[in-house]
């Protein structure tokens, strides 16, 4: 084994203090830094003794002393290791009675580690009377041939080599190909004292590799030399594994482990020549080894605008051996390829694209001119994925194509089931910056002449994106979960730069199977915050927004969900859940909602916040034609400007079917006499805190006499026509008492289907008196529903 560092057992008597000088041929330690640490073991998180350099002869630590000089002029140079008696006693005991406690050291000179081993605290009988009877099991190295006297380390091109002073010599013969690309101790040598910077170090060194490489049957080189020597050599036979020491440099994290190619190893492609493997000298193949851990800068990518990453990158992630490609604490320039192609950087199924941590790892994109592309590109792009990801690292889309055409957007992280169908995919902790598309894109291809893909198990966790067009979207048959991501886009850019114009913050459309948005963030100005909207001849199924907060600064609603009419036939959202969140809009209503059926449980919504636009569109909820609303004790709050003409509503229902249950508050602030808790007809089970305490009409509200709540299960249901497929039902609801007046009494009436019933039959309902205690429902669907449909009903007769 040949390491630029040498071991050997040192320690002392636990009662007296330990003095151990250190003698270091060739170097001048007088200019050099030193310092030491005892542990319990390495990579033990406490520190057990620490041993800084001092100038204390009476302290704890390593002290260099002067050095001295032979006829030659050549230096020794002189430290000692101390530990006082007190530091000595300090030290944990093990083991049986008797037994030295046995920890771990290591000395550094100048930032390297030169020397390691176990460190023993030797039992004693002198001064022992406080030592403990019962102590735990040890757990440090061994400690056979431990020195007490003093060392002598010789450190040279060669290696590093150790002697104890006053026994015979222990060589330790650590051959190390060249520490001098890595030693930062001046040595006296010729060889090395020739060198003047790190890389003539690392090509003087390559220079020997030849004569170095000889070999013996069976043996394996380790730290040959950079890429380019290795691939320059001739390697004997019996050698079949080698190691590099760094692509460019020694240290640049280019170093990687290579076996030789033997029949029947998996055939080598010409494509992933010089990536994943290289031809050397004499003929032979050598092959990235697998298990180790496979950084970016291992093929190439080294990082920089000098290197085009995109090329190098996808010939990573391709590689068989490669199922997660790390890429390092470096920032990677992309260029953006041609239109055929989608993304600049497309991950195989199952594989993983890491960084360090997002504020370090990153891809830059190189912006091009406006008509380079002819569709818009994907800056990382998970394709027909199963259980593959990305993991911290931030994309910088570097706002290329901003003012262009559609074809020149630039889109962030993109998970795409095209050509099968997708699933598992996790992508957390990755930022997007200017995205002039979609910073974070979920999409399951439909239409077209293709068949419709899915996604499903598709997680985006801790994500964020900062000045985009889109920040997070989803489309397609597609099931999502978001979950504590933040989106900004406010017009004061996050580095100052131009704004990327935002259309959405939160976006939901097409045939959606569910996307629920967990603890999730929005803010800034943008076409709306959050957008659940049907497209092409699909229904949305379901959207879950939980403990979610987002406020837009301009005047558009915090969430517009809408249905929409495609060919003729009208499209709904069909299960819409909002669930205690926050959407707040500065000059528009809070939530406002066409075509959508929605359930909305506690939250606050506020429109109009600024209260300057005096239009009186700020409502806390507008409620449009086709809307159904089941609130359960939310807090609406809507504003209009105080000094204007505009009315201003808690609650603006104006065409849809709204169901208040539970308390909960409704308020309006506006000008005097313009302020109302609610407009239109709105069914309270239960009366909220209302401010003021009128209703649109600006009557007060009138009390109520009854209110019969409940539901019909499709078991109950009779059918008057059976021959047409069960499509004609009728329901007989009785109410509690019967009323006094039938024009006082309001019916609500809807149609659910069970739990994960995707029919949602749109069959009209009505329903007529059949006496003042029973009223008659009918059901006429289009289509013969299947069991464990219900009508559920809410009857309300006020007083006057």
């Amino acid at each position: 084994m040949m390491l630029p560092y040498a071991t050997q057992a040192l320690g002392g008597w636990r009662n007296e203090a330990c003095l151990i000088p250190i003698a270091v041929p060739g170097v001048d330690l007088a200019a050099l830094s030193i310092r030491g640490q005892i542990r319990q073991s390495g990579d033990n998180p406490f520190l057990t003794q620490d041993l800084p350099q001092t100038a204390d002869p009476a302290a704890s630590g390593i002290r260099i002393l002067p050095t001295t000089f032979d006829v030659a002029g050549v230096p020794t140079g002189h430290a000692a290791l101390q530990v006082t008696k007190a530091a000595m006693q300090a030290l944990p005991y093990a083991g049986e009675v008797g037994d030295p406690w046995i920890g771990t050291y290591a000395i550094q000179i100048s930032g390297s580690t030169r020397l390691t081993g176990a460190f023993l605290a030797l039992a004693s009988p002198i001064d022992s009377d406080g030592a403990p009877a019962n102590r735990p099991v040890s757990v440090g190295g061994g400690g056979c041939g431990v020195a007490t006297a003093g060392i002598v380390l010789t450190i040279g091109d060669s290696g590093v080599a150790v002697s104890v002073a006053g026994m015979d010599l222990i060589q330790v013969a650590l051959s190390q190909a060249s520490i001098a690309a890595a030693a930062l101790v001046v040595t006296a040598q010729a060889a090395v004292a020739a060198a003047k910077t790190q890389a003539d170090r690392a090509q003087a060194y390559a220079n020997q590799l030849p004569d170095f490489v000889q070999g013996s049957p069976g043996a394996s080189a380790t730290e040959v030399g950079l890429f380019a020597a290795a691939k320059g050599m001739a390697f004997a036979g019996g050698i079949n594994r080698i190691r590099t020491t760094g692509r460019q440099l020694r240290g640049d994290g280019g170093a990687a482990s290579y076996v030789r190619w033997v029949a029947p190893m998996p055939a080598l492609t010409a494509a992933q020549q010089d990536y994943s493997w290289f031809q050397a000298a004499d003929g032979s193949q050598w092959v990235l080894e697998a298990g180790q851990q496979f950084m970016a800068a291992m093929f190439g990518a080294l990082g920089g605008n000098g290197i085009d990453a995109r090329p190098i990158l996808n010939a990573a992630l391709a590689a068989p051996m490669v199922q997660t490609l790390n890429l390092g604490p470096l920032s990677h320039y992309c260029s953006i390829p041609p239109s055929a192609v989608d993304a600049i950087i497309a991950l195989p199924a199952g594989k993983w694209l890491v960084g360090i941590t997002r504020s370090v790892s990153a891809i830059y994109v190189v912006p091009v001119a406006f008509g380079t592309r002819s569709r818009a590109v994907q800056v990382v792009q998970h394709t027909d994925d199963v259980n593959g990801g990305s993991r911290d690292y931030s994309v910088y889309c570097q706002r290329s194509g901003l003012g262009g055409s559609l074809g020149d957007r630039v889109a962030g992280v993109t998970i795409r089931a095209q050509n099968v169908d997708g699933c598992g995919t996790t992508v957390e902790r990755v930022d997007v910056y200017d995205a002039t598309g979609y910073a974070h894109y979920d999409s399951a291809d439909y239409g077209g002449s293709g068949p419709q893909r899915k996604l499903r198990g598709i997680e985006r966790r801790e994500c964020r994106a900062f000045n985009s067009q889109v920040c997070f979207e989803s489309t397609g048959d597609a099931e999502v979960l978001r979950e504590d991501c933040y989106a900004n886009v406010s017009i004061t850019t996050w580095d100052g730069g131009a704004l990327v114009p935002c259309e959405v913050i939160y976006h939901e459309y097409g045939p959606i199977y569910k996307v629920r948005s967990l603890r999730c963030v929005g803010f800034g100005q943008a076409g709306a915050g959050a957008h659940p909207i049907t497209a092409d001849a699909y229904d949305l199924r379901t959207v879950i927004y939980e403990d979610c907060d987002i406020e837009v600064t301009n005047a558009v609603p915090a969430i517009i969900a809408i249905g929409q009419m495609t060919h003729g036939t009208l499209y709904v959202v069909q299960d819409l859940q909002l669930l205690n969140c926050r959407f707040v809009s500065a000059n528009a209503a809070g939530a406002s909602f066409a075509n959508t059926a929605a359930i909305i449980r506690g939250g606050t919504y506020i429109g109009g916040n600024s209260a300057a636009n005096g239009l009186g569109n700020g409502a806390g909820i507008d409620v449009s034609i086709g809307a159904m609303l089941d609130l359960y004790a939310p807090s609406l709050t809507g504003n209009s400007d105080p000094a204007g003409q505009g009315a201003s509503y808690g609650l603006n229902q104006q065409a849809g079917v709204v169901r208040w249950h539970g308390a909960g508050i409704l308020t309006a602030n506006g000008p005097a006499g313009l302020q109302f808790a609610y407009s239109g007809t709105v069914q309270f089970a239960a009366t909220p805190i209302m401010t003021p305490t009128t209703a649109g009409s600006g009557s007060t509200l009138p009390s109520y006499r009854q209110r019969v709540r409940g539901e019909a299960a499709e078991t109950s249901w009779a059918s008057y026509n059976p021959a047409a497929g069960n499509q004609r039902y009728f329901v007989n609801i009785a109410l509690m008492t019967s009323v006094a007046s039938r024009d006082l009494t309001d019916v609500m009436l809807s149609l659910h289907g069970p739990d994960g019933d995707l029919t949602f039959a749109q069959a009209p309902l009505s329903w007529n008196w059949q006496s003042d205690a029973l009223i008659q429902v009918q059901i006429a669907s289009s289509v013969a529903l299947p069991s464990g449909f219900a009508i559920r009903y809410m009857l309300t007769e006020w007083s006057t």
